[in-house]
């Protein structure tokens, strides 16, 4: 089985020149035993890599070195890290000739068979306890080969996780953890190429649940025992065990005292400002908690129950961003039963009208609780994603708690859009969507009739930074705050729609792009500069799109006439408009009668066929509407899209996906090199508008614009009006037809 097929399968000739170098002539390799191939130019050269592939059921035996005439000696060649039965071999000049043979041999690791079992049934041991954990009933075969092992427990200390046995017996390790929690031990055995893993889990368990397993010993199953042990009073550091609140303060004695007779138990550990601090803020409702605690929570799982009409959208115990269960909830440290409850005098009590406002807002975006917009991730923990004794109009800092928190919208609202600090620590995990107390008031002595929250004038900011361009601050104030039929307009200080603009403007705009290239950004190998999501007032008041400029015409998007009616929504303009004070976004959105369709449902006019009716105004579209307007029209903007789409794969080679930061090349590498700044534009336009699906009605005119002229320039690389021929020449596309009848055969 050992016997070696001992060829010379490389022979260098190495033979002297006039130069000192030597010329590298041909070898032979056995195709039944493996390959051999260099890498190097083969004439005059210094050195020159051998690489040695050994062919299924064979591996390399030896390698020997000839120079001139001395005795051929071993070499050690290189195993390719990655690439089993692969080895290399570097040769150096000499004036001698060379002879490098090669020994390939029958693999008999490829017989070796290898079943690794740590033999561990459930255990469960105390924190800083050592656990002996073995191979014990592993299988190694042949019997008394050498095996390489490896355990790993992530978290969990281990002495000697590695080293070599003969047998499963002899493979060992202790096991520490000084944590309570459930942890993975592996074992990997390893002989040549053959390998073999096996997985256990080890419970181990927090001193007070030691200190509980005297009552647990009786107390088997059942909800109290398997309830404790799956909470954090288990398994949390300094927690409680089944003495601490049956018998607090006493000798162990049987029985137990219920918790329901001990008074404020709970409140001896949770009261305001203690630990731990996400579950203080209870205490702002129950300054006297007594045993207030069990009306919501089981005493043993400590899970929110549903005995005082409380769902799981009020309370969560899911504190792992990580977890798919992970929910934002509506009651946290940062919010109150009292922002959407309140006494008779005010909206939010229970009367009729105020239950129906909040199921309303409970089914929509703003109070999804499942909504991405609102749950912390892994990646981003909105509270304390601010940045302190900074504002927009200074900084290029994190400013996410401004929008994706409402203690953080509040304070950003209420400084007139400068604080951006964060409202939370990360060590809290609590999320929330945006509350009742976002839009309305609900300080009781202030303003105990719940009414709009006061807001001003919008001026948003889409900074951006980087070692070439360093700080640069982009500003926009084209938003709403002001009645634009009036000459000059007339300012206003609490329009709600003002509240909604706030975070819909977007966070880069074409403007960012433009003042980046003119900084000297290099769009050779430069990330792509995000528009973010849902930026409506941006598209609404055209400030957020790439505009295409030419040198001579500089007022191309500068919508006017019928193109601004809708911004004139909400602002009692006259001339047969939709009136009231408090903007579009609200004159829209909220305009349905609450008798009929909810206005906190917030719904677009493809949602709701009250908005639809809303928009049948004789003196915008001049009759009644078609009620299929809006469906045939959004499924044209998005045919649009998708030849905007096309046009950057096949003209750029810019792969879009929905996955930051979306745009990539064809190996799947992020896409850098754009080449100048409206490639970048235009794919800019893509996101932008892909994240806005109501942005062909906010703003028909403007939208069409930057559709059209992205696709012209995408088309020839020219602002050459060419856009009809761009999508002519996709006639075989599936929504080649759609994107023709969107752009309608001229720029708009």
């Amino acid at each position: 089985m050992l016997k070696r097929f001992g060829f010379a399968a490389v022979m260098l000739l190495l033979v002297p020149t006039l130069s000192c170098a030597g010329i590298i002539t041909s070898y032979v390799a056995s195709n039944s035993t493996g390959s051999i191939s260099f890498s190097g130019v083969a004439n005059y050269s210094a050195v020159k890599t051998f690489t040695f592939t050994a062919n299924s059921g064979y591996t390399l035996d030896k390698v020997t070195l000839k120079i001139g005439n001395t005795t051929a000696l071993p070499v050690t060649p290189t195993p390719d890290p990655v690439v089993p039965k692969k080895w290399s071999y570097t040769v150096g000049y000499t004036p001698s000739t060379q002879t490098l043979v090669v020994y390939f041999k029958t693999d008999v690791v490829s017989l070796i068979a290898l079943t690794a079992n740590l033999g561990l049934s459930p255990k469960s041991i105390p924190a800083n306890t050592p656990l002996l954990i073995t191979g014990s009933g592993s299988s190694i075969f042949p019997s008394g080969t050498t095996v390489a092992y490896t355990f790993t427990a992530p978290g969990a200390t281990l002495d000697s996780p590695t080293g070599t046995a003969t047998s499963g017996s002899a493979v060992r390790t202790n096991f520490t953890a000084p944590v309570a929690g459930l942890y993975n031990v592996t074992l990997l055995l390893k002989a040549g190429s053959v390998t073999s893993t096996a997985t256990a889990q080890v419970n181990v368990i927090s001193s007070q649940a030691q200190e509980s397993n005297f009552c647990l010993s009786c107390h088997t199953g059942g909800v109290p025992a398997a309830g404790y042990l799956g909470s954090l009073h288990a398994t949390a550091s300094g927690a409680p065990s089944c003495p601490t609140c049956h018998n607090p303060g006493l000798v162990l004695s049987h029985p137990g005292k219920p918790v329901a007779t001990l008074g404020t138990v709970c409140s001896t550990c949770h009261y305001q400002g203690s630990f731990p601090g996400n579950l203080s803020f209870h205490n702002d409702f129950f300054p006297d908690p007594g045993n207030i605690c069990l009306t919501c929570h089981d005493p043993h799982a400590l899970l929110p129950i549903n005995l005082a009409g409380l769902p799981k959208p009020h309370f969560s115990t899911i504190t792992s961003a990580s977890d798919p269960n992970y929910v934002a909830m509506y009651v946290t440290p940062r919010t109150s039963c009292s922002y959407c409850h309140g006494t008779p005098l005010r909206f939010q009590n229970n009367t009729t009208t105020a239950a129906q406002a909040r199921t309303d807002w409970a089914k929509s975006g703003k109070g999804d609780v499942t909504a991405l917009p609102w749950k912390n991730s892994v990646t981003h923990d909105w509270k304390s994603s601010g940045t302190a004794n900074a504002t927009p109009a200074t900084t290029v800092a994190t400013d996410c708690v401004r929008c994706h928190v409402t203690k953080g919208f509040t304070q950003y609202v209420g400084s007139g859009y400068t604080n951006i600090s964060p409202v939370g620590s990360s060590s809290d995990k609590s999320s929330e969507p945006l509350t009742c107390n976002g839009c309305h008031n609900t300080d009781r002595a202030v303003n105990p009739g719940f009414s709009i929250r006061s807001s001003s004038y919008v001026t948003a900011y889409y900074n951006y930074s980087s070692v070439t361009t360093k700080k640069l601050i982009v500003k926009a104030n084209k938003f709403f705050g002001y009645k634009p039929f009036y000459s000059p307009p007339t300012p206003t200080t609490n329009g709600g729609s003002n509240l909604c603009i706030s975070c819909h403007t977007g966070r880069q705009s074409g403007e960012t792009l433009l003042a980046a290239n003119k900084a000297g950004l290099n769009f050779n190998n430069a990330s792509f500069i995000n528009s973010h999501y849902m930026s409506a007032a941006g598209t609404l008041y055209q400030s957020t799109g790439f505009r295409f400029y030419t040198s001579t015409v500089r007022n191309k998007y500068l919508i006017s006439g019928g193109g601004l009616w809708h911004q004139y929504i909400g602002t009692n303009p006259g001339a047969g408009l939709p009136g009231g004070v408090n903007g579009p976004c609200v004159g829209c959105h909220m305009a349905s009668d609450p008798a009929s369709t909810p206005r906190h449902s917030f719904n677009s006019v493809t949602k709701e066929s009250s908005v639809l009716s809303f928009c049948n105004n004789l003196s915008c579209h001049g009759g009644a509407m078609d009620p299929d307007f809006p469906t045939l029209t959004s499924g044209y903007f998005n045919d649009s899209l998708a030849a905007l789409k096309y046009l950057l794969q096949t003209k750029k080679g810019i792969y879009y996906t929905d996955v930051y930061p979306y745009f990539y090349d064809v190996n799947g590498a992020q896409f850098k090199a754009w080449g100048n700044v409206k490639t970048m534009g235009a794919a800019f336009n893509y996101n932008l508008l892909i994240r806005e699906k109501g942005a062909w009605a906010h703003n028909p005119d403007y939208v069409h614009r930057l559709i059209w002229d992205s696709i012209d320039y995408l088309d020839d690389g020219v602002m050459n009006n060419s856009t009809p021929a761009a999508i002519a020449a996709m006639s075989g596309q599936p929504f080649a037809a759609g994107a023709s009848f969107y752009l309608d055969g001229f720029r708009k």
